[in-house]
């Protein structure tokens, strides 16, 4: 018989626990971050420091990854209790080293009737308590893969650790998601913008007084005009 909110078909909830967090860490080895398992790493708010063991984490990436495989009721209901562990796991980043890269990883689990996964659904309700430089993972059993919901924008020292689209980019706010540049093509009109344009980089000191092309030609007319009255030749038109 299964105890209360145990995952069907594991031995325990500990079991589950382990065996997400080893679908983790293969995930992020396959992206080429390679973490260790109960990483242990000093945390306090002030100047007192204690070890906690993160599920996953890197000392030499400085990485560290809290898993969380939970999922909604049998009834579709918010699963409360398990959400406060989640805010733990907030509570343990806030007081972690401030150069560290930090992770919540937690399971994907779509309710029909809320029409939101559990991930969808602590965005949208405890993104208050999230610390800014924490992402927040979501990770698909079936298709073995992940989506980062946060944030939009990677911390500086996080970016490039994952070779992914969706990390350390930064979005458009004008681009809908239905936009696709998958068959772009690079420089496809330069030699067409080349042919009738002529460039001119100016040196910033310039640029920083002329606010846009038509002051810059205004200018350069006058001075094609003084240099003709200098020289005796007519500006050409």
């Amino acid at each position: 018989m299964n105890k209360p909110f145990q995952r069907i078909g594991s031995e325990s909830n500990a079991q589950a626990g382990r065996d997400f967090e080893l679908a983790a860490q293969r995930f992020f080895q396959s992206m080429g971050l390679s973490l260790d398992r109960d990483l242990r790493i000093p945390v306090g708010i002030g100047a007192i420091t204690k070890d906690h063991a993160f599920d996953l984490g890197s000392l030499s990436r400085k990485v560290i990854v809290e898993c969380k495989s939970h999922k909604w009721t049998k009834g579709g209901n918010v699963p409360s209790a398990k959400l406060t562990v989640w805010n733990e796991a907030m509570y343990y980043f806030v007081a972690a080293p401030r150069d560290y890269r930090k992770i919540l990883f937690v399971l994907r689990d779509y309710s029909p009737k809320r029409d939101e996964t559990l991930a969808e659904y602590y965005l949208r309700t405890y993104s208050h308590l999230m610390p800014s430089d924490v992402e927040l993972w979501e990770y698909d059993e079936e298709s073995r893969s992940a989506r980062r919901l946060a944030p939009n924008v990677l911390p500086t020292h996080a970016k490039g650790k994952l070779m992914r689209e969706q990390v350390g980019t930064e979005r458009d706010p004008d681009l809908l998601d239905d936009y696709d540049f998958s068959q772009g093509v690079r420089g496809k009109y330069v030699q067409r913008f080349a042919q009738g344009s002529n460039v001119v980089v100016l040196s910033p000191d310039v640029a920083a007084i002329f606010p846009d092309s038509e002051s810059v030609n205004n200018a350069l007319r006058m001075l094609v005009e003084i240099a003709g009255k200098s020289t005796g030749k007519a500006p050409a038109h």
